[in-house]
């Protein structure tokens, strides 16, 4: 999974797994901090040659303090 912010994939902060069979699961965790001063497009892609997948992501969004 690759997160992407404006159409720049973000390749640093992915999470990349390879499993031996179809029917195996994988799983990976990761954080990234974004600085967005206006609209932006945020996008999270998988890659697969699975015809059958599902996936899951939880995303958390703060709007964090400006000092100064």
């Amino acid at each position: 999974m690759t997160p992407s912010q404006n159409g720049s994939p973000q390749l640093v902060y992915g999470v990349y797994a390879r499993t031996a069979s179809p029917m195996v699961t994988a799983g990976g965790t990761n954080f990234l901090l974004v600085q967005a001063g206006e609209a932006t497009v945020f996008q999270l892609n998988y890659n697969s040659d699975v015809a059958n997948r599902s996936g899951a992501a939880s995303v958390m969004v703060w709007k964090l303090a400006e000092f100064g």
